[in-house]
């Protein structure tokens, strides 16, 4: 539990008096390392309502099991349905699915972010495959080809933050790109058109 506290000590510098303004420093770093590796989105992370929701996402971050990280994702979602965390909490569940194969199931949390960011590209991008490489039934693949059409369209008039290094953006986006035209290959391959 987070202590709400306030101490200042003489002689030690202090970026803040509060533990709990510097858990959120620390834990939003965390999700910008994240996302500058291209594994979340790139925009800053939304707040907690409360101290009790962000101890709560902060357990969802700390788990490093994909079966941890799904349960611990999921009684985020039962305790705090409104919260804006729950997209981020949604994609890091997306991810231990895939990463225990399970696509019905990531394709499912890749949707309920949506719900919550519908801009989130690496989520698009990431359904498009999933749904690309796991089915052969036509409307699930008007689906994937949606969803990696509207990530190459977004990606046209995206607008780089400031903090992602161009460098770094070009990895990032050549990923994103590598991701959906592979999905969109799939999805002709599949329909016959390759």
């Amino acid at each position: 539990m987070v202590s709400a506290s306030c101490e200042s000590r003489p002689g030690r510098r202090i970026l803040y008096a509060c533990r709990v303004p510097l858990l959120f420093i620390l834990a939003s770093s965390l999700w910008l390392l994240i996302a500058r590796d291209g594994r979340g989105q790139f925009g800053s992370l939304p707040q907690a309502d409360s101290p009790e929701e962000f101890d709560a996402y902060l357990d969802v971050i700390s788990r490093s099991r994909p079966a941890d990280v799904i349960s611990s994702g999921r009684e985020f979602e039962k305790s705090w349905p409104h919260s804006p965390l729950r997209g981020p909490v949604c994609q890091l569940e997306l991810q231990a699915y895939r990463s225990l194969n399970d696509p019905s199931n990531a394709i499912e949390a890749g949707q309920r972010a949506l719900e919550f960011a519908p801009g989130n590209l690496q989520v698009t991008a990431e359904l498009a495959f999933i749904i690309a490489d796991t089915t052969a039934e036509p409307q699930q693949l008007i689906h994937a080809e949606d969803y990696a059409r509207r990530t190459l369209q977004s990606l046209k008039t995206f607008t780089v933050p400031k903090w992602i290094p161009p460098q770094e953006w070009g990895a990032i986006e050549g990923r994103l790109k590598s991701e959906v035209h592979v999905a969109l290959g799939l999805v002709a391959y599949k329909r016959g058109g390759i």
